[in-house]
């Protein structure tokens, strides 16, 4: 077993093991394509399956509303009150987080893994909930900047 297919399978367990179903599925699913050469593993697809990830948030985001779950009285209730004003700050935040995040994704993709180990650890014995890599990442850019500015 090559390395790469050696370290998937690694989180594939760990994902299993912490009943991290998101990093165990992502981890299977790689493998599987890799190993059925349905696929050619490669960088030129990160990019492919990091906008097809996004797709699928903003799809689970935007369900509620498309299903009437959510009517436009309630959301304009919501938006405004000050629950609403302090959550869209927050949501503004965690965008631009998350934008520094695909940057630091992007140049330093071996972040990842960091970032995985930590969510492990954090849903296996803090009782965290996993949480999307992109403001993870985000939050880890910010560190970063702020650890350079003290080197």
């Amino acid at each position: 077993m090559k390395e790469p297919m050696r370290v998937l399978f690694f989180f594939f367990v760990l994902g299993l093991l912490s009943k991290n179903h998101l990093v165990a599925c992502a981890s299977g699913l790689i493998l599987s394509l890799s190993v059925s050469k349905i696929v050619n593993i490669s960088s030129n697809w990160q990019n492919v399956f990091f906008d097809a990830g996004l797709v699928f948030l903003i799809i689970g985001i935007l369900l509620p509303l498309a299903s009437g779950d959510i009517s436009i009285e309630i959301i304009y209730r919501r938006i405004f009150s000050l629950e609403g004003l302090i959550a869209t700050i927050v949501g503004i935040c965690s965008a631009v987080l998350a934008r520094k995040g695909v940057n630091l994704l992007k140049l330093s993709p071996e972040v990842m893994v960091g970032l995985i180990f930590g969510s492990i650890l954090g849903t296996s014995f803090f009782n965290g909930v996993p949480t999307g890599p992109l403001v993870a990442a985000g939050i880890a850019a910010l560190f970063i900047e702020i650890a350079r500015l003290f080197k």
